[in-house]
Parts: C-alpha cells; structure tokens; sequence
C-alpha cells in the first residue's frame, strides 16, 4: 500500500523520471538498533526533498510577486 501511494504522489508531481527504489533501507535518524524500514532509497529521499524544496521557493517567489 505504501509503495502505491508514494507511485501516486510520484504521478501527480509529473515525477516519473524518479526511481524510489522501494526495499528495506536502514534510516540513520532512526534509533542505532531498529533502523531497517520498508521506504524508498535514501537518494530518493534525497531527491524528493530536493525538489519540495524547489516547489517551496517557486510558489513563495509566485505569490510576492502579486
């Protein structure tokens, strides 16, 4: 279900070039002994982020300008 949903959110950001590379990842800002989840890669993660971000400062720029 969650990898459905991520596909989703990928699809409506028109993001189909991003491989999320679903699989069980050890998260470093998890606890040292129970880290593995099921998510997407940290590149991916990485990635996401990155492009949020962009999305964040593009739509702030787009409303002061008004």
């Amino acid at each position: 279900m969650h990898q459905k949903i991520d596909y989703e959110i990928v699809n409506r950001y028109r993001w189909s070039d991003l491989n999320l590379e679903h699989s069980f990842h050890a998260v470093s800002y998890l606890p040292e002994n129970d880290r593995v989840r099921f998510t997407i890669s940290e590149s991916a993660r990485v990635e996401v982020l990155r492009r949020l971000s962009k999305l964040n400062r593009e739509r702030y720029n787009e409303e002061n300008e008004r």
